[in-house]
């Protein structure tokens, strides 16, 4: 019997992360989508790189950028690069 697994891209941890007016119903629904998730996740290094990126050029605190990386990280399976 094999585990379904859930590969999540880059752009559904940033608008989860990254909300403004503009972006309001993409954060939530991003949200939403992740907190229903029963499956474990998978992500690969480039999404972890990409979403840091991705952060880093909207101005958010290093710091965070790094607890949240982390926290993905902590909570997937994280597959290299290849």
């Amino acid at each position: 019997m094999s585990v379904k697994r859930v590969f999540v891209d880059t752009n559904l941890f940033v608008y989860a992360k990254f909300q403004t007016p503009q972006t309001l119903i993409q954060h939530q629904r991003a949200v939403q989508f992740l907190e229903t998730l029963s499956d474990p996740v998978v992500v690969s290094v480039q999404v972890l790189n990409e979403f840091a990126s991705a952060l880093l050029k909207h101005k958010i605190d290093d710091t965070l950028i790094q607890e949240a990386v982390k926290a993905i990280a902590a909570g997937s399976t994280v597959i290299p690069m290849t």
